[in-house]
């Protein structure tokens, strides 16, 4: 049971390391080691390097380290340190004791997701990265398990407070609590879309019942990456002829073999679980150093899977260039300071930022204010949980630089403090009609006083309305930076009376 063991331990590790780094992100620790497991992703590095035009070494170092021990180990990276997969290890049914029908469930449809996104990454479309496990993983911590978390200990801490004798036990487990980071400074956080990705991870759990790792062996489309790069791997599953009674245990509890096989092989899509080696009653099987050669695949992709994969992104392409989902330049689509976005030609330019963001959500996550939310149909299907600001749920801190530094694609440009002070990400416009003085001629001056430049952006003017002397707030368009703080603090109800929107746009 040693080997099998070693995985578990594995898998918990890296599954406890993956919480620790997301979960503290939040508590002002933005660089590396902090966006770690986005840099060892394979998928995300091949993808944005494709897209790009060019390899991003400095980003996925990680990614170029996580190949080579596959082509020596295969395809151990799925058994002993994915999180999305140890969570769904753990979720999967029993290992069963007697031979079960395990029919084809489109088994094997990864290798199709796989050329689909790096067909479509050829276009500098890297939208289908959200099935990437790791974003998924990621994502879903992120939008959806941390908060969560952080509401239910502050719902049973203010249960538990109004108790007079546990007052002291509760001030120390909020601090405690804020310490390790399950309870974010700055108050609970809510992310747009929070409770579809909850429930996407939920389905993947849901899939286990058809098959254990059904998401891992059917679909995941890193998987077949790695099961690619698997097959030259030295590392077989050996077995004792002498010793095995071809009992058929083996392939009873092997997640990826077909029905009807009587003993396991050395496949390149193994993950190297140890299970068949732990549950052998002989003891025959055993890992053996072999000499390298290309093993066979269980499914070959090379034609099926290929031509549907590519078909597949043409149509992509088609669906994604109509009316209803063509990306498009909307006044609502607010970028972090640092995205690679520019002014081309009279249009404001994402293509840049749109082929290296992988939807990681990691920059929602720094966000001091919560303002970083993931986009949605705003600006049409490319941009789909990119991430965007909305200044009504935060602003941009004038003195923060996270999004930038926790960016593991440089899809947000790293900056220094003095850069992203400079750097424009949207203009304010005031609607008079909703504006306190011009429509109900009563004095505020919240825009003016919040805004965060030293000249000022936003200034009064004094005007003679009714027999009395107002101050007008007027938006100094050469100024202003788009931080958003003005819509954020706005006292007017529901739409603010100032609003920040793209820059270049309206």
């Amino acid at each position: 049971m040693v080997w099998r063991r070693l995985r578990i331990f594995s898998q918990a590790l890296f599954f406890a390391l993956f919480l620790a780094l997301g979960i503290r992100a939040s508590q002002g620790f933005t660089g590396a080691p902090w966006n770690l497991f986005p840099r060892f992703d394979p998928l995300a590095a091949i993808s944005v390097s494709i897209g790009v035009k060019r390899l991003l070494w400095a980003s996925f170092w990680g990614a170029a380290l996580t190949l080579s021990l596959t082509l020596l180990l295969g395809r151990a990276f799925c058994g002993w340190v994915c999180p999305l997969g140890a969570f769904l290890d753990w979720t999967s049914r029993p290992i069963p004791r007697k031979r079960r029908s395990r029919g084809s469930y489109l088994f094997h449809a990864s290798f199709f997701l796989l050329t689909f996104i790096l067909a479509l990454s050829l276009a500098s479309k890297l939208w289908p990265l959200f099935l990437d496990p790791i974003t998924i993983a990621q994502r879903t911590l992120v939008a959806s398990l941390h908060p969560v978390l952080g509401w239910l200990l502050r719902a049973v801490g203010d249960a538990l407070y109004p108790l007079r004798p546990l007052q002291g036990l509760v001030e120390f487990a909020d601090k405690a609590w804020r310490w390790v980071g399950l309870l974010p400074q700055g108050g609970l956080r809510l992310y747009r879309f929070s409770l579809f990705f909850l429930a996407l991870l939920l389905l993947l759990a849901l899939l286990n019942r058809l098959a254990p790792r059904f998401w891992c062996r059917a679909l995941c489309p890193l998987g077949a990456l790695l099961t690619l790069a698997g097959r030259f791997s030295p590392l077989v599953v050996k077995i004792d002829e002498e010793a095995c009674t071809q009992c058929g245990l083996c392939a009873d509890i092997c997640p990826i073999l077909p029905a009807g096989a009587n003993r396991v092989d050395s496949r390149a899509d193994c993950w190297r679980c140890a299970d068949c080696i732990a549950f052998c009653p002989e003891k025959a099987i055993s890992f053996a150093w072999a000499k390298p050669h290309c093993q066979p695949l269980t499914f070959s992709p090379s034609r099926r899977a290929f031509l549907g994969g590519l078909l597949g992104a043409g149509a992509a392409l088609l669906i994604a260039r109509s009316d209803a989902l063509s990306r498009r330049n909307s006044p609502n689509i607010i970028r972090p300071p640092g995205a690679k976005v520019k002014l081309s030609l009279g249009k404001y330019d994402e293509s840049e930022f749109l082929s290296r963001c992988i939807r990681c959500g990691l920059c929602w996550k720094v966000c001091p204010t919560n303002g970083l939310q993931p986009a949605g149909t705003e600006a049409g299907i490319e941009s789909f949980w990119t991430p965007i600001l909305i200044p009504r749920i935060g602003y941009c801190d004038y003195g923060c630089t996270a999004c930038g530094e926790i960016c593991p694609t440089g899809a947000i440009e790293r900056l220094s403090l003095e850069e992203k002070r400079r750097r424009k990400i949207g203009l304010a416009y005031i609607d008079q009609k909703r504006c306190i003085p011009y429509s109900l001629h009563l004095p505020c001056t919240v825009c003016e006083e919040m805004c965060p430049v030293p000249d000022k952006a936003i200034v009064l003017e004094e005007r003679e309305i009714e027999g009395k002397t107002l101050l007008f707030p007027k938006v100094l368009p050469e100024r202003c930076i788009g931080c958003g703080i003005c819509e954020n603090k706005c006292p007017v109800p529901d739409e603010a009376a100032i609003r920040v929107y793209a820059p270049f746009v309206v």
